[in-house]
């Protein structure tokens, strides 16, 4: 090949832009400059362009694994590529670079590194072209034989590391167009990507292994703190590790800048900085730190530049949930928009890692990043606006209790307190089962909306939400949230100034208070509300307050006195035409007979009850009227009856979702199946029992259980 200036005229000449040891051989014409690279001479070093290890890292030990085995499985015929994805301060670079430097050993041939800067404070995204050049740079290619475009610079790139053992770390990438320039091509290669985004388009194209991390185990955040602050110092304080593990959100950066700042101050007592986090609106100062990358608020703020307006909308309304999850329906309502658009805003927001859909149609956001939208939406969003959306929220939850109630006790007296609003679309539901079933799982988020219309003083709401959920308290055995909520709805009916929700409430609050054996307040409530009942001559509450003063009094194990107030509220029932009640009256009563040795009237009483429970179809009423006959027959020595009746009145309990009547059912059962000689069952029925009274908050209940599993054989 000769020099273009000595070239015979018409011929080709190229130049070769390469030091060359030994002949370059032309054959035939090639248009164009000839670029040779060759591989580095052995007097190159190798790319060792790995950050430190992190000093703070601990834990992670399946998620370690996890990388390993990406690299260890079977037979490759293309490069391994893990993708480890989280939100920002999760902790990412630090497991990345932990397997790295224990891993340096897999990889002889170099390991190269670069921030791309994807989700950076204080710099925009790193250039694709940038980054490659980078590398080549590391791979000791000269600046005069750098190809000019990307796709030259990536081509010769995977060249140069074919077939050689290398690591490549692509550190805080912003998506796969940044990241797929940088891939090698070889399957000797190992990739580590970490990113804020969920990077599925590497999965589809390339089989990249995704990996999502979540906050740290307590032990291993335990761990962390002890790395800075001395094993020592930790065990002193145990409560103080407790909390700051807690109101950090188990967050490894935010562990890291409180550790960092409370080593500085060794004679300081760690609950010094547990004060600094217990007031939420002021949480986030405590991780204040002066270099931008390691501020809280900057590194969630960078993910927030990122969203579109749409995404940045809803991600600031969600920071209004205060419960510990919510669902696409309530998002809907939220946010005022369609559930389509609601499904896809929430599943951009996961891809983020700003939002977790941490179960089927469930989706949270960490309670440090809650606090930050939080935080952006009273700096962004009029008062105004974001008052009507935690109404619409509000109003969601309320009237789709309502909804479920119907269903699960279509036999309650309806009362509409609260009129939906304009744009409220409450969840509608088919039957008991399906209400039963939201109620269960949206039980917390319930609770939360109870406490926000309290908090904004939307009376109506609240009374509305305690009648809603009523008999799934009672039946599902939430003594402390039952009685909790009526003290906040007698307050709302207080501020209503209407007696007569007062009144029922103060009603409903003394049977909560009866069933928490707090005996003084339930007298107090139950005086309140039958003084009222009369004043404004509503018979059949002045029933149902003596109804309910004869619960107060069985718990106080005043049958006497309960058994006057039964009878008492059976004419009034029958007067007032609440043929169901007047049967869980007469039931009562005869309960109270049966305890005062009056059998014969207690059958009689409790079997007419059951006809009228049957008659009206009330599976409640039923159950109950079976549980009083078969004690009736316990307490004649007729076991074999009362295990017979038990057991039905067990089935329908179930049936209706009544854990708080089944654990009684059980408790008779197992009663029965002891009297009859049948140990192993009887021992197995009544550990049922007790773990349900337990569940429940019932000691004297669990008590008396254990007491006589004690007697069994």
């Amino acid at each position: 090949m000769c020099p273009p200036e000595t070239a015979p005229k018409g011929a080709t000449a190229n130049e070769v832009n390469a030091v060359l040891l030994g002949a370059a051989v032309q054959a035939e014409n090639i248009s164009g400059g000839v670029h040779l690279h060759v591989p580095a001479t052995p007097d190159q070093p190798a790319p060792r362009q790995l950050p430190a290890r992190p000093r703070s890292f601990t834990g992670r030990d399946a998620e370690l694994a996890a990388l390993t085995e990406a690299v260890d499985g079977d037979a490759r015929a293309t490069v391994a590529i893990s993708a480890i994805g989280g939100m920002g301060g999760i902790g990412k670079t630090s497991l990345a670079l932990h397997w790295a430097h224990e891993n340096r050993g897999r990889f002889p041939d170099g390991q190269l590194y670069v921030n791309l800067r994807g989700f950076d404070p204080a710099d925009e995204p790193l250039e694709p072209a940038v980054a490659v050049r980078g590398f080549l740079d590391a791979l000791h290619v000269a600046p005069h034989s750098m190809p000019a475009d990307l796709d030259g610079q990536a081509a010769l790139y995977r060249t140069l590391v074919a077939d050689r053992r290398m690591l490549v770390v692509l550190d805080n990438a912003v998506d796969e167009e940044q990241v797929i320039p940088l891939l090698p091509g070889s399957e000797t290669c190992t990739v580590l990507v970490t990113s804020r985004r969920a990077l599925d388009g590497l999965a589809t194209a390339h089989g990249a292994r995704l990996l999502s991390l979540d906050v740290l185990t307590t032990d291993a955040a335990k761990r962390l703190l002890v790395g800075y602050l001395g094993t020592d110092r930790v065990d002193a304080e145990p409560d103080a590790v407790r909390d700051l593990i807690r109101l950090s959100g188990r967050l490894p950066l935010a562990l890291s800048i409180l550790a960092a700042r409370a080593s500085q101050y060794r004679n300081f007592p760690l609950e010094e900085f547990v004060a600094e986090l217990r007031d939420a609106e002021q949480r986030l100062d405590a991780f204040h730190s002066r270099i931008r990358q390691n501020d809280l608020r900057a590194v969630f703020d960078s993910s927030y530049r990122a969203l579109s307006e749409s995404e940045a909308r809803l991600f600031r309304m969600l920071g209004e949930v205060t419960a510990p999850d919510t669902t696409l329906p309530a998002v809907a309502n939220l946010a005022r928009t369609t559930d389509a658009e609601s499904r896809r805003l929430l599943r951009n927001l996961v891809d983020a890692h700003l939002v977790e859909n941490h179960a089927p149609g469930r989706y949270r956001m960490h309670d440090l990043v809650r606090l930050w939208a939080l935080e952006k939406a009273e700096q962004v969003d009029d008062a105004a606006e974001r008052t009507a959306a935690q109404q619409r929220l509000v109003d969601f939850y309320v009237h789709s209790a309502v909804a479920a109630s119907a269903q699960v006790d279509g036999r309650r007296r309806p009362t509409l307190v609260a009129e939906p609003g304009p744009d409220c679309r409450p969840s509608g539901f088919r039957g008991r089962a399906s209400a039963l079933a939201w109620l269960d799982a949206e039980h917390a988020c319930l609770l939360a909306a109870c406490r926000l219309a309290v908090a904004r003083g939307w009376h109506s709401q609240v009374w509305q939400l305690a009648y809603a959920l009523d008999t799934f308290h009672w039946r599902r055995g939430h003594v402390h949230d039952h009685f909790a909520m009526w003290q906040d709805a007698l307050g709302a009916a207080r501020a209503l100034g209407d007696d007569g929700l007062t009144g029922r409430a103060h009603r409903y609050l003394g049977y909560a208070a009866s069933r928490k054996s707090h005996h003084r307040e339930a007298v107090e409530h139950l005086t309140a509300a039958l003084h009222l009942a009369e004043q404004v001559g509503d018979v059949r509450e002045q029933a149902r307050a003596h109804q309910d003063f004869a619960y107060a009094w069985e718990v106080r194990n005043d049958y006497s006195t309960a058994l006057e107030h039964a009878m008492l509220a059976i004419p009034l029932f029958r007067s007032a035409d609440s043929p169901m009640w007047e049967a869980r009256a007469l039931n009562l009563a005869g309960s109270y007979q049966a305890r005062l040795g009056d059998h014969e009237t207690a059958r009689a009483l409790c079997g007419r009850s059951l006809e009228l429970s049957r008659e009206l179809r009330d599976l409640d009423g039923e159950a109950a009227s079976l549980d009083c006959l078969a004690d009736v027959h316990i307490r004649s020595g007729e076991h074999a009856t009362a295990a017979e009746l038990f057991r039905d009145a067990l089935r329908l309990r179930q049936q209706l979702g009544n854990a708080y009547g089944a654990a009684d059912s059980l408790a008779g059962l197992g009663r029965s199946l002891a009297g009859l000689g049948e140990h192993r069952e009887a021992r197995e029925i009544l550990a049922r029992a007790h773990a349900l009274y337990r569940s429940q908050h019932r000691p004297a209940e669990a008590d008396a259980v254990r007491d006589l599993m004690a007697t069994i054989p």
